[in-house]
């Protein structure tokens, strides 16, 4: 039973190293960047929302994020755990997770980090090419095509994709390590960084063995340090309650005698 997250640049692989991952625990894998798309699919007042936030180019707000998401989580299939692929991107995201996990007294065990070097990703990605006709990769550097930009198994036109100029990938980059420092020091122990590479073997083996460090290590319920300190918080509140002297009564005032009638 294992309940984590799976981060890495767009093009890293994390959504194949997720769905192996969640096929050797026998969990289900949630892709959040699909379940954004289905609720913008669905036409709902919330996926118009979050429609508009896209195209104004802005970050969607963590509260959608959040509604989306802990819909998934509620769900019978991930009783026994389930692999978060691309998972909270925001401290205020990862304590949602947690507080709504915590509730239903389960905990998260954290996240795995996908890091790769910027110029040897930026070189993979940049040498991509598609097949226009079956869809198959090949890269300029490390897996070129026999004749140059045909297709070795159907013949078909070999094209670069617009989301493979260094432009784009270069500010997903940035946007990806934007976000490693905040959830760094959220999740603390809770976080393990693998060194990606594009030998899939030997990245998915690390991210293994770092998963299985989360599993090990997580306890029936973990507590983020928001939630520890709120707790902290709330007991000292009571403890003063109770420390408080209680004030004494005053004491009743006698009845004035009644006058006899004369």
């Amino acid at each position: 039973m294992i309940r984590m997250a799976l981060l890495g640049p767009r093009g890293s692989g994390k959504e194949q190293y997720a769905e192996q991952l969640a096929e050797r625990y026998g969990v289900p894998t949630i892709s959040v960047g699909e379940l954004l798309k289905q609720e913008m699919d669905s036409g709902s007042q919330l996926g118009l929302d979050i429609q508009k936030g896209k195209k104004g180019k802005k970050p969607i707000h963590d509260d959608m994020v959040l509604q989306v998401l802990l819909r998934r989580l509620a769900e019978k299939d991930t009783d026994n755990g389930f692999i978060l692929e691309g998972g909270a991107k925001t401290t205020a995201q990862a304590e949602g997770i947690d507080a709504f996990l915590l509730r239903q007294g389960r905990g998260f065990a954290g996240v795995v980090l996908l890091r790769y070097d910027y110029d040897e990703f930026m070189e993979s990605m940049t040498g991509r090419l598609t097949c226009r006709e079956c869809g198959a990769l090949f890269n300029v550097y490390t897996n070129p095509p026999v004749v140059e930009r045909v297709c070795d198994y159907c013949g078909g036109r070999l094209h670069s994709r617009a989301d493979d100029r260094e432009e784009t990938i270069s500010r997903r980059l940035r946007e990806y390590e934007s976000i490693e420092e905040p959830l760094q020091q959220f999740y603390q122990d809770r976080l393990q960084i693998v060194d990606g590479n594009f030998d899939e073997k030997r990245v998915f083996k690390a991210i293994n063995r770092a998963a299985e460090k989360l599993k090990r290590a997580a306890p029936e319920i973990q507590v983020s340090s928001t939630q520890e300190e709120e707790v902290v918080m709330a007991k000292k509140e009571e403890k003063k309650k109770k420390a408080a002297p209680k004030k004494k009564a005053a004491p009743k005032k006698k009845a004035a005698p009644k006058k006899k009638a004369a």
